[in-house]
């Protein structure tokens, strides 16, 4: 990031820096907060609120907090449905003032690790959407549609670590997936939700919901690098 930067000023991009601001500064200082917000306005501010996976991994990385991601995550979530009277003040004078003021930009070395975990920023968007859209329909079926899927993680073979990932996720435990999960894993994990979601709902439904969370993933500047079909 530079050091100099154009703060969206739209009331709803306001809103949601307010929202953000709010969910993060119980678990860093200000400055990190303020740092995480210059990486929001920089590559997240303009796109979808359900692909907040990649700017809470981000975070995460930059704060030395991964063991605080699904906190972060789920504290995101609140603050960007809550009403305007309970967030935070604008803080876009905060960060004009500190982008000029630091020496070095602190973010940038995290980048790198993105666009190697391209895949799995696409996969998160594109499995969340999906059970997100069944979890609106049926709550308890789609939480079944997890279960059953880590009751039968075994068969995938996976190194203890990635299966502890894997099935942390599946809980909704906030953890990160590793960045070494290949596609062929993701594509075999994305199936597994996809058939045991037709056995619960019905394909048409779940047809639909993946088609709608493949297309909304293409929306992920991170798309740029692994389109979302490849999961397919």
């Amino acid at each position: 990031m530079t050091t100099g930067i154009e703060v969206s000023k739209s009331a709803e991009a306001v809103r949601r820096r307010r929202a953000v601001y709010t969910a993060l500064r119980p678990f860093m200082e200000e400055d990190q907060a303020l740092e995480a917000l210059l990486l929001w306005e920089a590559r997240f501010a303009e796109g979808p609120v359900y692909a907040l996976h990649g700017f809470v991994s981000e975070v995460c990385r930059l704060g030395a907090l991964a063991s605080r991601h699904g906190e972060i995550y789920r504290s995101l979530m609140r603050a960007l449905t809550q009403d305007e009277g309970t967030l935070q003040a604008d803080p876009a004078p905060r960060m004009e003032l500190y982008a000029k003021g630091r020496a070095t930009p602190a973010a940038a070395p995290a980048q790198a690790p993105v666009r190697d975990c391209a895949h799995i920023v696409v996969f998160v968007a594109v499995s969340d959407a999906l059970l997100g859209a069944l979890e609106e329909r049926d709550s308890e079926r789609a939480f079944k549609v997890r279960v059953d899927v880590m009751d039968r993680l075994n068969e995938m073979r996976l190194p203890p670590r990635q299966a502890q990932a894997v099935n942390r996720w599946l809980m909704q435990q906030g953890s990160d997936l590793p960045c070494e999960l290949e596609e062929a894993v993701l594509q075999d994990l994305l199936h597994r939700l996809y058939v045991r979601g037709c056995e619960l709902f019905g394909p048409v439904q779940v047809d639909q919901a993946l088609a709608e969370a493949t297309r909304r993933a293409q929306a992920l500047p991170e798309a740029q690098q692994f389109a979302p079909r490849r999961l397919l």
